[in-house]
């Protein structure tokens, strides 16, 4: 199940048609994948937050503290709109990110095989 487009139902709303039953069952069903994915990706960041090295950054400490802390009122429903919230542009965002991630954990196997083939070569039977 992709994102549901609401636009269409509150342009029906607007022209005061009806929304039939199936369209409110696959709001119903919308609204509760949203909910689930809220609360997982609050845990997620509240996980990292939770593994941040004590060495972390005073700013780095307060960045996740501040997500923890949206996501939670957000979860009680008081999240005001004060960051950018459009699905496709944190959907490309994330996809970016992935992207950025793995040539870094790629860089960082090969530069570990680098060194350990390094070590080989240079010890001593």
């Amino acid at each position: 199940m992709t994102l549901l487009d609401v636009a269409p139902y509150y342009a029906k709303l607007a022209r005061n048609e009806v929304v039939t039953p199936d369209e409110i069952a696959e709001l119903v069903k919308a609204f509760q994948l949203q909910v689930a994915l809220s609360a997982y990706l609050a845990s997620c960041h509240a996980a990292t937050a939770e593994s941040l090295p004590f060495s972390a950054t005073r700013s780095t400490k307060g960045r996740m503290r501040q997500i923890c802390q949206d996501a939670a009122a957000g979860l009680d429903g008081e999240f005001t709109e004060q960051y950018p919230t459009a699905p496709s542009w944190a959907r490309d965002r994330c996809k970016k990110t992935v992207a950025l991630l793995d040539q870094q954990i790629a860089a960082h196997d090969a530069s570990k095989a680098s060194k350990a083939g390094s070590k080989a070569s240079h010890s001593k039977p």
